[in-house]
């Protein structure tokens, strides 16, 4: 959204320079939504196929479910892993990245407070955020795969299940800019 106007209520929406929607916000907003990123997924290709431990396919789940999120609605990363021989202690490591490259977040499932791959198979494991508060701005995964400390690295993925988030809930005097911070806290002010 190029443009809010709170004392109209009205937006700008542009698309490849020209405007795309000049009227109220929330029509500059669904119209937005409606384009969506695509799907955040991924899906091991074919030609990668290994019998070492490894990551299937991994799903971002966005509150509008189309690549785009909603500031402070649930999001959920789902994750497929393949395992064809048992792995010792498996170990997930999950970092979000923004768009400047920096780990805004980082999630883990460690043996021994999460087990999986312990028999031949696939494993399925959800990571909920029941709340999620990250800035403004475009943000993909990057999943470690492991072992332990000193243990096996089966797989890393970069890069993978582009995510945008924006805010509707509501708008301040400079508005939402995603070079501002990565999260937004609560907080109360006393004077």
């Amino acid at each position: 959204l190029a443009a809010v106007s709170e004392l109209t209520k009205r937006a700008l929406l542009l698309e490849a320079g020209c405007i795309a929607v000049d009227g109220p916000t929330t029509h500059a907003i669904s119209t937005y939504i409606s384009k969506g990123r695509g799907a955040a997924t991924y899906v091991r290709p074919q030609k990668h196929q290994t019998i070492m431990p490894n990551i299937s396919r991994v799903e971002v789940v966005t509150s509008d479910g189309s690549g785009i999120h909603r500031f402070g609605e649930a999001l959920a990363v789902k994750i497929w892993i393949k395992h064809d021989r048992p792995m010792a202690k498996g170990c997930l490591a999950l970092y979000i990245v923004n768009q400047f490259q920096q780990d805004v977040i980082y999630a883990w499932a460690f043996y021994p407070d999460v087990q999986f791959g312990t028999k031949n198979g696939e494993s399925f494991l959800t990571c909920r955020f029941p709340s999620l508060r990250l800035n403004v701005g475009l943000f993909d995964l990057r999943i470690h795969l492991s072992e332990p400390p000193q243990g096996v690295l089966y797989e890393q993925l970069d890069g993978i299940c582009p995510f945008e988030v924006i805010r509707a809930d509501k708008s301040i005097l400079w508005g939402w800019n995603p070079e501002d911070c990565a999260y937004h806290e609560q907080w109360n002010w006393n004077v």
